[in-house]
């Protein structure tokens, strides 16, 4: 059997998720472009924020962002 809800607010995910393990079910999440874009949004403005504050680590080249993982 489908079940298909559609429009539901992200909040309350981690209910129907719960509710998905619970009886052996699948949950299969979809967002349409708009939400996807708003996410993406939210973000880039945060990862900016972060970086005007000097607490997000930049590298000038592959080479050292290999050396830092390393």
């Amino acid at each position: 059997m489908t079940l298909t809800i559609m429009n539901v607010d992200e909040e309350f995910l981690p209910a129907f998720k719960a509710l998905a393990k619970g009886v052996k079910a699948k949950v299969l999440v979809e967002k349409n472009k708009e939400e996807l874009i708003k996410e993406l949004e939210k973000e880039s403005q945060k990862c900016d924020e972060l970086y005007k504050k000097g607490k997000l680590k930049t590298f000038k080249s592959m080479q050292e962002l290999r050396a830092d993982l390393a």
